[in-house]
């Protein structure tokens, strides 16, 4: 599929309820959904003498990606008013920089509901991450997922929730740690910052996870 599997009329949530094949496994959601199922899609890249071979890399790259990428091969310097969502990913294609430039990648579908990637965090800033179907109890139960619905979101960590089952801001909020949501409040404040930004989000600011501020700071730029 081109961006995970379909779920409308239930095609891929029946399928792997009759035939224990779930397309997007060991992602969550389908097609259009904002759950990593929705939009994530392995990328494999050949070029000859370039590009070595067998190399793996967990660098957060988006199709968006491929403009900024091709200009640089063809040593093409993008004004910052062109292409304005792309990154040029040459390095970590040819194995030079493992991270990669893109530290954030904005997930949407339809216009009320955003998320957000910084690194290995995740925030849907959404009651949960479906858009199109959402999924019976019964395929719930066989895939150990619970029902999500939080007025306050959701907050997953890739490092060890790649299956996006643990939401860390669910239940009672005013009972969620305070670094918790500090961390919630630096994503909402980057999504603002990006959203807003009249210029290239490649001249954002560079952030600091670990103190959950941008230099400057989110707030001075809003």
């Amino acid at each position: 599929s081109d961006n995970g599997p379909e779920t409308i009329q239930d095609l891929a949530y029946s399928r792997a309820m009759n035939y224990d094949h779930w397309s997007a496994a060991p992602l969550r959601g389908g097609k259009r959904d904002i759950y990593e199922g929705g939009h994530r899609v392995p990328l494999i890249v050949t070029w000859l003498d370039q590009v070595p071979k067998g190399k793996v890399s967990n660098a957060i790259v988006s199709q968006l990606d491929i403009f900024a990428t091709l200009a640089a091969v063809v040593e093409y310097e993008l004004p910052d008013d062109a292409a304005e969502d792309s990154f040029n990913q040459l390095d970590v294609f040819r194995g030079i920089d493992t991270e990669g430039p893109r530290k954030h990648l904005v997930y949407n579908t339809i216009k009320s509901e955003y998320g957000i990637r910084y690194n290995n965090d995740v925030y849907l800033k959404a009651r949960d991450g479906y858009t199109s179907s959402t999924p019976s109890n019964a395929f719930n139960s066989k895939y150990g997922y619970t029902k999500d619905d939080h007025k306050n979101g959701q907050l997953f960590n890739f490092t060890n929730d790649q299956a996006q089952k643990n939401n860390m801001i669910k239940g009672n909020y005013k009972r969620v740690s305070s670094s918790i949501k500090d961390k919630v409040d630096f994503l909402e404040k980057l999504l603002t910052q990006i959203q807003r930004n009249p210029e290239s989000p490649r001249s954002l600011p560079e952030c600091d996870a670990m103190v959950h501020q941008c230099s400057p700071t989110i707030d001075a730029v809003l």
